[in-house]
């Protein structure tokens, strides 16, 4: 879902509010596309978060510090910490009607301008002069875009997007607006009509104001039609599922059914007055998994509950649109992307190969899960030794249902001594390849908790961890490489239950070990997502025995934190620490536990 221009209107409402007047104190390029600024503003650090990726081009605060990724340096980042870094954010822009954010900036070096362009597919980064010139961007323009007239190349001035030709909402009329739909051909629906002719909207709030103008009015047959969000088109009778970007509508109202004029135009006109007044009230809305589907600066009514959606107010408008792409996971903007993908795939390879191994091994048990039967068959050629003829391929004892298969060129004691070494071997792997197999079980166990320990990684020491813990392991196919010495991090994570109890949650395999069997004392309380892998959560002992509450609280830490961290609710295991032990020879982390009980709860995450 792209940023439309109420969306845009309203983050540079809350840019002025939280980061005007501020010093940008730190740069951080995420990946060539994507960069970070930490501005100090109103006495806390804020984390503003650019992006000109086309799938996903955008710019919101963010939540969390942003990570250095991997890659050269950018002509764009060098010339950002040249003019940005220490410099002052003077004021916001917003060009009317556009879905352009100008920041400008003055410091050392003069004053400059940051200038995000959220143009879907065509969405940039470019740093201007105060004279208008481009300094640099992330994104020059093609050729073909050249001779179009719109070159954005450094050291050309920059040229605005070419105007739309669009109505402006506010001038509207009620004469004005019924000859826009009088004009429309009759087969288009209202709200593609409005997109197509009134500045600044988008085909989701076109929708949001048809409904609240005539709520489900619509054709008597009442259709049921999905509108695709981000662009408008149309597909009938189609399913909304988990990753879709449709949003759903009883009815779909076409212009020829539109008689009440005055309604459509009060509707349209306190839409847009939101603008001057800086009203804004930011929703999300949310999928059965919690996940966000779609985000708006005021609530949209329009989206049914028949879906299985709901809506959900946010605390910020940049809170909205983070949460959004969280749930994307879009690795474009990912700076560790490159170095996850890596660590995964090997990950991946190893299990490939064990998975190979086990069914090998599960073949060899099979055929060997009769030892005794090899003894009686060579007790019995030995039995019947005088009654063999010369190379007999074939022996029938009356105690044994089985054949007997002989080899014409041994002897008859030749024969049973071929039976009882078969006999010695099977008794062997009776016992060592059950041994191997619950080895190789214990081993895929363990890449499954480096996949999640990968996945969870807040940082690139934290992916190096996973990657090292690989190797050490002996996994990692990989030749000539030395194994890395692995480290645990230097604290697990560290949350205070509402009771006042302290949690303590494993950030790593490794971190797992060293938490339950170093640092846990024998009275704390170690919880675990059953049956899967997460992290190790230890609920201090001390001032005394936590209540049912911050048990319930820390079950909660350790669903979120577990591979069932998507699902609305995980069996979590508990029991007192002393009743943990260390799988002999196993890789770190893993454990096996006594008087074990359980509960079922929702995952919490650390900021809840």
């Amino acid at each position: 879902m792209n940023l439309d221009f109420f969306t845009i209107t309203a983050l540079a409402d809350e840019f002025r509010l939280e980061l005007m007047g501020g010093r940008v104190q730190q740069i951080t390029q995420i990946t060539p596309l994507s960069y970070g600024l930490e501005i100090y503003a109103h006495r806390q650090r804020r984390a503003l978060f650019l992006s000109a990726n086309p799938q996903s081009p955008r710019v919101h605060l963010q939540s969390v510090k942003a990570r250095r990724g991997e890659g050269n340096q950018t002509p764009l980042f060098q010339l950002f910490r040249k003019y940005l870094k220490g410099s002052l954010l003077m004021s916001v822009e917003q060009p009317p009607y556009e879905r352009l954010l100008l920041l400008h900036f003055s410091g050392r070096e003069g004053d400059t301008t940051l200038l995000v362009e959220l143009l879907g597919n065509r969405g940039n980064l470019l740093l201007l002069d105060d004279g208008k010139r481009i300094l640099a961007l992330a994104r020059p323009t093609s050729r073909r875009a050249e001779r179009k007239g719109r070159a954005l190349l450094p050291g050309h001035p920059y040229e605005l997007p070419p105007a739309q030709n669009k109505l402006d909402p506010l001038k509207l009329n009620r004469e004005s607006l019924r000859s826009l739909i009088r004009g429309a051909r009759p087969d288009k629906e209202l709200a593609q009509t409005l997109t197509t002719h009134l500045a600044g909207l988008s085909p989701l709030i076109a929708h949001e104001i048809v409904f609240r103008a005539y709520g489900n009015a619509g054709p008597k047959s009442g259709r049921k039609h999905l509108v695709r969000a981000d662009e408008g088109r149309k597909t009938k009778d189609e399913p909304v599922g988990e990753n879709s970007s449709f949003v759903f509508r009883p009815s779909s109202l076409s212009v020829t059914q539109v008689d009440d004029f005055d309604a459509l135009l009060r509707v349209i006109q306190q839409m847009y007055r939101r603008i001057s007044e800086h009203r804004w009230e930011p929703h999300l809305v949310l999928n059965e998994a919690g996940n966000a589907k779609f985000f708006a600066p005021f609530s949209l009514d329009h989206i049914s509950e028949e879906m299985s959606l709901r809506a959900e107010k946010a605390s910020g408008m940049s809170a909205a649109v983070e949460a959004h792409f969280l749930t994307r996971l879009d690795a474009a903007d990912d700076g560790y992307a490159a170095a996850r993908q890596s660590v995964q795939k090997r990950i991946k390879k190893a299990e490939a190969r064990l998975k190979h191994r086990l069914t090998k091994l599960d073949g060899d048990a099979a055929g060997l899960k009769d030892p005794e039967l090899y003894r009686q068959k060579g007790e019995a050629i030995l039995a019947y030794s005088a009654h063999i003829r010369p190379r007999q391929t074939e022996l029938q004892a009356e105690w044994l249902d089985a054949s007997i298969a002989l080899d014409p060129a041994l002897s008859p004691p030749e024969n049973a001594q071929r039976y009882f070494a078969r006999y010695k071997k099977a008794k062997r792997a009776a016992k060592i390849i059950p041994q191997q197999q619950n080895a190789v079980a214990l081993k895929l166990t363990f890449l499954k908790q480096l996949s999640l320990d990968l996945e969870l990684a807040e940082n690139r020491p934290e992916i190096d961890a996973a990657a090292a813990a690989l190797q050490e392991a002996g996994l990692d196919s990989r030749r000539g490489k030395r194994a890395k010495k692995v480290t645990a991090p230097a604290s697990s994570r560290k949350f205070t239950s509402p009771d006042g109890f302290t949690a303590r949650v494993g950030r790593n395999a490794l971190d797992n070990h060293r938490l339950t069997f170093r640092r846990a004392k024998p009275n704390d309380v170690w919880l675990h997502a059953r049956g899967q892998p997460g992290a190790h959560v230890v609920i201090s002992a001390s001032p005394g025995k936590p209540p049912r509450s911050t048990l319930l609280w820390a079950a909660g830490l350790a669903a979120y934190f577990s591979k069932g961290r998507g699902g609305n609710q995980v069996e979590v295991s508990y029991t007192l620490k002393k009743h943990v032990r260390a799988i002999k020879g196993a890789p770190p982390g893993m454990a096996t536990l006594r008087q074990e009980k359980t509960v079922r709860v929702s995952p919490l995450k650390p900021d809840e």
